[in-house]
C-alpha cells in the first residue's frame, strides 16, 4: 500500500482523501507519489515524483481517475530506460497495486517539484509536439537536488530498487 499525495485541485477532483493513519508506511521502495498538475503550451500534465528518490514521472492529466495504472506504466517505461533490471521494475509494479490518495505532506518534495516544473516547461516547450514525456522525465532525473544531498533522483532510485525482489 502506497499513498498518491495529490495537491488540493486534484484531490477537488477525485473526492476526499483517505485519512493518513498509517502515514509513512508504506509497501514500495520509493515511497509515496506527490502529484500535481502542471501546463505546457496546450498540454494538460501531472508531474508524479516519488518521495524517497524524487524520481520524476510526467503523465498527461486526461481521465484522473485512471492515475494510479497510468503512473504505473509511465514508472515502468522510466526505470526500464534507467536499465533498472526487470525483476526489480515488477517487484515495485507487484507493491504498487494497493494505493489510497492522500493529501500532500512534505514541502521538501513539493519545492522539489516546483523546480522540476520550471525545468520541464522548458524542455517540454523546446521539444516537438506532442512533447515526449519520457524523455523529460529522464533529463528532470538527472538534476542534482538538495535533498538528496546533491545526488540524482535516478540515481537514488536505482539504489533503492536494488533491495526489491
Amino acid at each position: 500500500m502506497y499513498a498518491l499525495r495529490c495537491t488540493l485541485p486534484l484531490l477537488k477532483r477525485l473526492g476526499p482523501p483517505i485519512e493518513d493513519l498509517s502515514a509513512g508506511s508504506t509497501s514500495t521502495a520509493l515511497g509515496d507519489w506527490f502529484v500535481r498538475p502542471f501546463n505546457v503550451r496546450r498540454s494538460r500534465l501531472l508531474l508524479c515524483t516519488s518521495a524517497q528518490s524524487l524520481l520524476p514521472v510526467i503523465i498527461p492529466a486526461k481521465d484522473i481517475h485512471s492515475l494510479p495504472s497510468r503512473l504505473a506504466a509511465a514508472l515502468t517505461l522510466v526505470l526500464a530506460a534507467l536499465a533498472v533490471p526487470e525483476s526489480q521494475i515488477q517487484g515495485e509494479l507487484r507493491a504498487m497495486r494497493d494505493h489510497h490518495f492522500a493529501k500532500t505532506n512534505s514541502r521538501i518534495v513539493l519545492g522539489s517539484m516546483t523546480d522540476f516544473i520550471r525545468m520541464g516547461d522548458w524542455h517540454i516547450y523546446e521539444s516537438a509536439f506532442p512533447p515526449d514525456l519520457l524523455e523529460a522525465a529522464l533529463q528532470l532525473a538527472e538534476a542534482p537536488c538538495k535533498p538528496l544531498k546533491y545526488d540524482r533522483p535516478k540515481d537514488v532510485a536505482r539504489a533503492l530498487l536494488r533491495h526489491v525482489v
